[in-house]
């Protein structure tokens, strides 16, 4: 329905007249075109919604029809016998075989030492559960531990369990899954596994540790400046080397002169400098500027300070290494509660195992779930099941669309009220080309033969006693009615062509109708809003209009009244003046 604005203040009020109805009334009689609109929008999604529900029924028929149309459809199947108990067998199989549970499987876990449950653990601390590392702070107790652990894709679940005799918490880890190796734990120098009791044992975990440091040797210092030439033995770590420099060399230059004679590798430790006087200097590592002002000062005699704005360096690495212990190897779990373990059986001699206890492999085309231990023999007997859902599953989805269709195409003979399709041969081509094409048939049976035929509505009935009778007398004719393999010929490959070509995206019938119907609706919403716009200026224009004529009206009734109380006044002050005569 339209909607019309009664936003404004109330018309007729200085006028007396009923304004505000006149303008609601003109606004409803101009409405009507509007309201034509919203009712052709409503037909049209009305009938886009029913295309809509045709095309979903023809797609579920398209797909029963692709099932019966694959190669091996009609397979015969089987029927499992065993009620011992000690497995759940799925699938199809032949003969008998014999199967016997070894071992179930079985989860890992493991319990903590015990602890108070106020008890935190004083220092913060990492350990791995499952290549996971699990940080735990040093304010952190049990409950925050297992939070923690919860909190990351470790593979176990913690929980925090109560000693009953004790009072005391302690923490208890689940694998998720059932198996071997379900719960690992490493952990590093802080021992908090240790701490915790999860873990024992093991091996110390060594790891080379480099230390690099990388030292300056002063590289303008002039050997000119002592007293005089420098010559004589330099003595470095790797042994005595002698060598003559002369006094317009620099440290760079002995430096070099070194390592010329025993390679670039060479760390200086120190360097020990006699002079032609004897004297002997002794330069440090690693304070090579006092070192050069010491031996300065005492050769010349007098203090020496270098200017270490003229000082570049030469550095050099020195690294040094040792052993540190960063983790442990080969720990046990402490606290076992459960060893996670494989499911183990062996059928007719040959062993299987499975971390689930669910077998895929074992039977091909069965599932066997272990549920206990033991040996049971299980046989199985031939079973047209299978076959026969898929042919009733073929029929259900057919008869839907036919009552879809049916219960859409009738016209009321009372109220004469039509359903969406009634009338429109796109559908009832389509419904006919699919009777036709069932009824036709295919090779290899009939469908008289299988039990199948249309009753009066135009549905297809099953007789399941013929059916049955059919797959145990020769199941590979009856696939190839509804399957033609290679060649596609069969009711099944037909039928699926039918659907595809009505449902197909963009080009299908359906498609195409569906398309069509949601540009009309869609054209018909924005025409609705325009009129709506219009209609909306079209009241405010009215509201304006009785707003100007209800004021003039006011005014009109307001002049009135004063004149006809002036009157009244000049009356009753002079009976003999004009107005007292006119009275």
């Amino acid at each position: 329905m339209m909607s019309i604005n009664t936003n404004f203040s109330y018309l007729g009020m200085g006028s007396g007249l009923n304004l505000e109805n006149i303008v609601q009334s003109m606004v409803r009689a101009e409405s009507k075109p509007g309201q034509k609109l919203q009712a052709q929008q409503i037909a049209a999604n009305n009938k886009l919604s029913m295309f809509q529900q045709f095309k979903s029924q023809m797609s579920a028929l398209g797909l029963q029809a692709t099932k019966l149309s694959a190669s091996g459809s009609i397979s015969i199947g089987s029927r499992i016998e065993s009620n011992s108990g000690l497995m759940k067998l799925t699938g199809a199989m032949t003969g008998t075989t014999r199967i016997k549970v070894d071992q179930l499987a079985q989860k890992s876990a493991i319990r903590s030492s015990e602890f108070k449950a106020d008890d935190t653990f004083g220092s913060t601390g990492t350990f791995k559960i499952n290549g996971t590392t699990v940080t735990v702070k040093e304010t952190q107790n049990l409950a925050d531990v297992a939070a923690n652990i919860n909190g990351l894709a470790t593979g176990v679940t913690a929980s925090v369990e109560k000693n009953t005799t004790t009072g005391n918490q302690y923490l208890k880890l689940e694998a998720n899954a059932s198996g071997a190796n379900g719960i690992q734990i490493s952990e590093d120098t802080s021992h908090l596994a240790r701490t915790l009791g999860l873990v024992t044992g093991g091996d110390e975990i060594y790891t080379t540790q480099q230390t690099t440091t990388t030292p300056v040797f002063a590289k303008e210092v002039k050997l000119r400046d002592f007293s005089d030439a420098l010559s004589g033995d330099i003595k470095i770590s790797r042994g005595l080397i002698t060598t003559t420099v002369t006094d317009n060399k620099s440290l760079q230059d002995l430096y070099d002169s070194i390592s010329t004679d025993v390679g670039k590798a060479t760390i200086l430790e120190s360097i020990s400098i006699t002079t032609a006087s004897g004297h002997t200097y002794a330069i440090s590592k690693t304070d090579i500027k006092g070192s050069l002002e010491a031996a300065l000062s005492s050769e010349s005699g007098k203090t020496t300070t270098l200017d270490t704005s003229n000082l570049s360096a030469i550095k050099y690495s020195q690294t040094t290494s040792r052993q540190v212990v960063t983790g442990y190897k080969d720990l046990a779990l402490a606290g076992v509660v459960s060893v996670g373990q494989e499911a183990k059986i062996t059928v007719d001699g040959t062993s299987y195992s499975s971390a689930s206890g669910i077998f895929t492999d074992a039977i091909k085309g069965v599932t066997i779930e272990a549920l206990k231990v033991g040996e049971n023999v299980v046989t199985s007997t031939e079973s047209h099941a299978n076959a026969s859902t898929g042919i009733q599953d073929f029929i259900t989805s057919y008869n839907a669309v036919v009552d879809f269709v049916k219960s859409n195409s009738s016209l009321d003979s009372k109220s004469y009220q039509a359903g969406e399709f009634f009338g429109d041969r796109r559908v009832s081509d389509l419904t006919e080309s699919l009777r036709r094409t069932f009824a036709a048939g295919a090779e290899g049976s009939t469908l008289s033969a299988l039990g199948i035929s249309f009753d009066s509505s135009g549905k297809l009935a099953l007789d399941q006693t013929k059916l049955d009778a059919s797959l145990a007398a020769d199941p590979a004719s009856v696939e190839k009615f509804f399957s033609g393999g290679e060649s596609g010929t069969g009711v099944a490959d037909k039928m699926k062509s039918v659907a595809d070509a009505a449902t197909a995206y963009g080009t299908g019938t359906l498609s195409t109708i569906e398309d069509g119907l949601k540009a009309q609706s869609d054209s018909l919403a924005q025409d609705l809003v325009k009129f709506q716009h219009r209609m909306e200026n079209r009241e405010q224009a009215l509201r304006s209009k009785f707003q100007a004529m209800d004021a003039a009206v006011t005014r009109a009734n307001r002049q009135q009244f004063q004149l006809t109380n002036f009157i009244s006044s000049q009356k009753s002050n002079d009976p003999t003046s004009l107005f007292g005569m006119l009275g």
